[in-house]
């Protein structure tokens, strides 16, 4: 914030010279004029060269980068594993260990104030309901009701839960929840996967009908098994 209030700043005190610059431009020769401004041309030219190269650069690091990512390679191991300490609406504590009693768990945050996300429960409740729990557990974050917050808030809340069948695990949103799962959420709903180990499968932002995610849902549980038989 700062950083951009000072170029804020320095933008203005470089129009208010230019204006300045501009009288004293008039007073100089023609000639003397001309010159200054093929030099400014030149120079103008010499940094947009420049800026293209290092952008480019950039690219070229960020392609590999994500290869690398995609490829598991260069990536230190567990550097992608999700942890977190967090309670439940109902008062549980719950860590990030409980990734292991599943091959995927798929964390949904929400807010209360979220039409999709709340429209979304019920299907997501029957999902939960359908799969065995070695296979698939549900999870989720409640974006905008944080630990210790009003009674009230932690009731709506509930009553919506309730009311949409929405019978899995919802957390309270706290600092660990923030630090290590959602501090990349900008959108509601937004829904994410994560094997076994707590590494991140993939990442969907909004909502979907049953069969859509049941579609999603199978698709990784068939990559997560044939990743299970190559490692045996």
């Amino acid at each position: 914030m700062k950083t951009k209030l000072m170029m804020l700043i320095l933008a203005g005190v470089l129009l208010v010279g230019c204006a300045s610059g501009d009288q004293a431009d008039a007073q100089k020769a023609p000639e003397e004029t001309q010159q200054e401004t093929v030099q400014e041309q030149e120079a103008a030219q010499q940094e947009e060269t420049q800026q293209e190269a290092a952008d480019a650069g950039a690219q070229e690091e960020t392609v590999s980068a994500n290869t690398q990512a995609e490829d598991g390679e260069d990536v230190a191991e567990g550097e992608y594993v999700l942890k977190f300490t967090a309670k439940t609406i109902d008062g549980e504590e719950m860590t990030s260990d409980i990734f292991a009693e599943s091959k995927i768990t798929m964390i949904n945050v929400w807010a209360t104030y979220c039409n999709p996300c709340v429209q979304e429960m019920p299907a997501l409740g029957e999902i939960a309901d359908s799969y065995d729990k070695a296979d698939l557990q549900i999870i989720g974050i409640i974006s905008d009701v944080q630990a210790g917050a009003p009674q009230a808030d932690i009731d709506q809340a509930k009553s919506l839960i309730e009311t949409r069948k929405a019978n899995y695990p919802n957390l309270l949103l706290n600092h660990s929840l923030v630090e290590n799962l959602v501090n990349g959420v900008t959108v509601v709903p937004s829904t994410f996967f994560v094997n076994s180990k707590g590494e991140p499968l993939g990442y969907i932002i909004g909502a979907n009908d049953k069969e859509t995610w049941i579609k999603i849902i199978e698709d990784l549980l068939s990559k997560e098994s044939s990743a299970d038989e190559q490692a045996e």
